[in-house]
């Protein structure tokens, strides 16, 4: 029964090896470059970053990206909510 608890753990050792390689060359793969945030990029984000609150220092929170219009809004639906611990929820 020994050997089989051992031949079990160098399994489980061996396979948690394996799957961090795999996670780490995919995550290496599909990450995007890093682009730093300066002052600039701040004040004139491109048209779908929201780098800060209602998306510009001038807080109108308008999107200039045109996937959702007069047409299609009513098909938004809601996808995920997070309860707060007191029963209430923050959508």
């Amino acid at each position: 029964m020994e050997r089989v608890r051992y031949g079990c753990r160098i399994l489980s050792a061996v396979l948690a090896v394996q799957l961090s390689m795999v996670i780490s060359t995919v995550a290496q793969s599909t990450a995007p470059a890093w682009e730093s945030v300066d002052e600039g990029r701040l004040l004139n984000p491109q048209d779908g970053d929201w780098m800060s609150y209602r998306r510009t220092y001038d807080v109108t929170g308008f999107s200039p990206l045109k996937q959702i219009n007069r047409d299609n809004v009513d098909e938004l639906r809601l996808v995920w909510a997070h309860s707060m611990g007191d029963g209430s929820r923050w959508v």
